[in-house]
Order: C-alpha cells, then structure tokens, then sequence
C-alpha cells in the first residue's frame, strides 16, 4: 500500500542515464508518460522509491499513528525516482534496496541513497499518468 501512495505521484525524478535509455526507445519525456509503457519485467527502466517502502512502513509502526504523524511521514518520504536496472543493481550491490544508508535519519537528505551508489538524479521531473503495477 505505501508503495502503491508513492507510485501514485503525478511526477517523478529521473536519472541521467534512465533519460538516455528511454529517449534512445522514443519516449518524448517531455510530454506525460504513461507508467505501463516504461515499467515491466522487460522493460529496461524500473520505478524506485526515494526511502524505501520497508523504511515508511516501520517509521509508520513506530509513530502515534495519528491523522497527522501518518501524513508528516508519507509526505517525508521522497520521490520516485527511475532509474535504469544496472542503476538499480547498484543499489542492491550496496545493501540499499531496501534500506537508506546506516547513518541515516529522517529528515536527512532523501536521496542519500542514491548518493552512496553514485546515482545522479536529474532535477527534471517527468509527468506521469496511468495504473499503477506492482
């Protein structure tokens, strides 16, 4: 579900390399994307969150659970990102797909994930529309 509320964003960040690859296939990022077109097993891009869905999920858990501290959180927890799979391979290799790095706290930087794998994350946002699969 905390993936699904992430995913649902109208815009997400995109690497340099992702950019490449996807206008290399045709896709006009300048316009809106629909998801299913750059998103799949085949596909050569996936869909990242910022801070993990395992991370949100526990910050959940230990909060008070309120209206408010639900809402502070989700709204902390970064963007989407695309990456392309050896980007994503990258974080994996380091011990990040599911966690942000050890020193890390929120409020921290939410892309300190991305910096200790040496991903570079355009400021570019690209729109985004369609279902979302997980």
């Amino acid at each position: 579900m905390i993936a699904k509320y992430s995913l649902y964003a109208d815009s997400y960040r995109v690497s340099p390399n992702a950019t490449a690859v996807l206008e290399q296939l045709g896709i006009d990022l300048s316009q809106p994307v629909r998801r299913g077109a750059i998103y799949g097993k085949k596909k050569p891009t996936v869909f990242e969150h910022a801070v993990p869905a395992k991370v949100v999920r526990a910050a959940l858990l230990a909060s008070t659970r309120s209206v408010v501290a639900v809402k502070r959180i989700l709204a902390r927890c970064g963007p989407v990102a695309i990456l392309t799979r050896e980007e994503d391979t990258r974080l994996s290799a380091r011990g990040l797909s599911q966690k942000m790095p050890a020193t890390w706290v929120w409020g921290d930087g939410l892309l300190a994930r991305y910096d200790e794998a040496g991903i570079d994350l355009s400021k570019r946002l690209i729109s985004m529309y369609g279902a979302v699969k997980r």
